[in-house]
This record gives structure tokens, sequence and C-alpha cells, in this order.
């Protein structure tokens, strides 16, 4: 892709979609997604520890600040059910149940 695309042009799904995988809504914020793309490139093709140190402080601050947007899981599996954060994967169990 040209670098003389548009910007939007370039993002991943996760980033501009008005839905999300499940078809919910998403709320979150453009900026806010794109922060989470970016600790996610990071996380994959730092090279150097400045680079590595960048990316765990800015998933730690992705973490701490996290707006959840939650996925509903019904039981399965030997899962109970549960619902899980499409940005930073945690974990509510549902009826007081966990693995």
């Amino acid at each position: 892709m040209s670098d003389t695309a548009p910007w939007q042009a370039r993002m991943p799904r996760s980033v501009l979609d008005l839905y999300c995988p499940s078809d919910h809504l998403v709320t979150t914020p453009t900026d806010r997604r794109m922060l989470w793309h970016l600790e996610s490139e990071l996380a994959v093709a730092a090279t150097n520890d400045r680079l590595r140190r960048l990316a765990s402080d800015l998933r730690r601050y992705l973490n701490d600040t996290c707006a959840h947007h939650w996925h509903e899981r019904e039981a399965e599996a030997g899962i109970p059910a549960h619902r899980q954060c499409l940005w930073c994967s945690d974990v509510e169990w549902i009826g007081g149940e966990t693995p």
C-alpha cells in the first residue's frame, strides 16, 4: 500500500469498524483503539530494549485505564460462563464459578 494512501487505509478493522467481531456496537473512541493497535504492533516488532520497555509501559497504561468492551460467553467444554474484554482480555466469571 502506498505511503500516500490515507492512514485509514492502513489500519486493521479493530481501529475503525463500528462493530466488533460479535456484531456489537463499539463505542471505544478511535484514538484509544489506535493505542491498542500500536501496543499490539510493538509487542510483536520491538527489536531493542527501549522499544520493549515502551511496549510494556503502553500495555500497562492501557490495562490500567481500560474502558472494557465486554463479550458474554456461555459455558462450554468445561469453561464456566464468563465475559471477556475485547481490548485487554480481562475475564469476569458469571455466577461465581471459576475454572
